[in-house]
């Protein structure tokens, strides 16, 4: 993931966000294009993709984040999540968002 300093559109959307490293290299056609994390205007909007969020969870990512851990994106149902929690050592103080 890289952290994005400033995007094209910077209305409340792109005022803050996280690019996915998603279909980079090699970019295999067919397989999508890029993915963001990035600010949400009200909580039931929807997208075509990306995964929006309060913008101040969002700065909360973004300060957090260290790309040169090589961070993993993983989103899971919270099903999927409580079963695969334990075998993928995956966080356990999380904040699912419904």
């Amino acid at each position: 993931m890289a952290i994005i300093g400033e995007m094209y559109f910077a209305d409340i959307y792109y005022e803050q966000g996280v690019i996915v490293d998603q279909n980079i290299d090699p970019i295999v056609k067919g397989s999508g294009s890029c993915i963001f994390l990035h600010n949400w205007s009200t909580p039931d909007e929807t997208s075509a993709g990306c995964t929006e969020m309060e913008p101040r969870n969002m700065k909360e990512i973004i300060y957090w984040l260290d790309y040169s851990s090589y961070p993993i994106l993983v989103q899971l149902t919270k099903q999927l999540y409580d079963e695969y929690k334990q075998n993928w050592e995956l966080p356990k103080n999380i904040n699912i968002a419904y």
